[in-house]
């Protein structure tokens, strides 16, 4: 996913969240691995778990890149909401939990 090419308005509060919502969702969506990371159904692996190491490394670099789309295109009020987050899924709910 490559969304440094696409220009995004900045998640301000409740003003723009429709939209926002709507422009973030669609551009995850454009990498399965990334989409499935904040619906929730790639999610971080069990150690014990066959062949984790594989899907680790998978959910780590959606989870990375749905993180970094998230946090460069929200300002400060909603950053300060997601700060304390340490996954992308916790931060779309979080931002999807009507606080801002």
């Amino acid at each position: 996913m490559d969304s440094s090419s696409i220009k995004i308005e900045k998640l301000r509060d409740k003003d723009n969240w429709q939209q926002w919502r709507f422009v973030v969702r669609t551009v995850l969506e454009d990498d399965d691995d990334v989409f499935e990371v904040i619906e929730g159904t790639l999610a971080r692996l069990d150690a014990a778990e066959a062949n984790c190491e594989a899907k680790l490394k998978r959910f780590l670099k959606a989870d990375k890149s749905a993180r970094k789309l998230i946090v460069t295109t929200v300002e400060k009020k909603p950053l300060e909401l997601i700060m304390s987050c340490t996954t992308a899924r916790e931060m779309w709910l979080k931002l999807n939990s009507g606080l801002i």
